[in-house]
């Protein structure tokens, strides 16, 4: 038979601080706005890079 200490002890949060702040700064919003303003850049600049590559080709 469990006490009402074990029973409480279930509920408790399992992960411990580094998982908790790792998810709290994975999960902010200027985190997401520079992933998303670094990935625009990367995509931007493979772009450039293909159509100067192509320009290249053809002259």
């Amino acid at each position: 038979m469990k006490t009402s200490l074990q029973e409480k002890r279930t509920d408790r949060e399992t992960r411990h601080v580094g998982s908790i702040i790792s998810d709290n700064v994975r999960n902010s919003q200027s985190v997401k706005t520079v992933k998303r303003t670094y990935q625009i850049g990367q995509n931007t600049g493979e772009s450039l890079s293909k159509n100067i590559a192509k320009f290249r080709k053809e002259s």
